[in-house]
């Protein structure tokens, strides 16, 4: 775990096409932050985003390239950053389909059962698990503190 074994909470939630991360369990970090003096937090939080982002694309199964290619660019909102997709299968691609529901109401030649749901072969867990989302927080994390501390 990053920062002497503080735990950090990712939340992870679909609505329609668009996924929403949300970080918590960073006060330790915060304070950490401010006894440097640092007020680059917002740069940590945005790295975080990106590498978010290009985890996710490289889980992302390839078939024409389409779902790859549909995650849009990375938006500054109100207490953070998001990027979505617009792409109507995207969410099976993250969280599998229900048994017996589209797009995937079975396992077929591109897809597997899992967990009582029908993923991708290429995603088996989906999108979001393939990505190891947690690992790649930590090393963010990790990188900004071995740069506060070595500068």
């Amino acid at each position: 775990m990053a920062s002497g074994g503080d735990s950090y909470l990712l939340q992870k939630e679909a609505v329609m096409s668009v996924i929403t991360v949300r970080l918590s369990g960073i006060e330790e970090l915060d304070k950490f932050i401010k006894d440097f003096g640092s007020t680059k937090r917002g740069g940590l939080v945005h790295d975080i985003a990106q590498q978010i982002r290009n985890a996710i694309i490289v889980a992302t199964p390839y078939d024409s390239g389409i779902a790859k290619t549909s995650w849009g660019q990375i938006e500054e909102h109100a207490g953070g950053y998001a990027f979505s997709s617009g792409l109507g299968y995207i969410n099976p691609l993250a969280f599998g389909s229900e048994k017996g529901q589209a797009p995937w109401p079975s396992a077929g030649p591109k897809t597997v059962a899992n967990s009582g749901r029908i993923f991708s072969k290429q995603a088996p867990e989906g999108i979001i698990e393939e990505a190891n989302l947690e690992q790649v927080i930590e090393n963010c994390i990790d990188q900004f503190i071995k740069g506060l501390t070595s500068a």
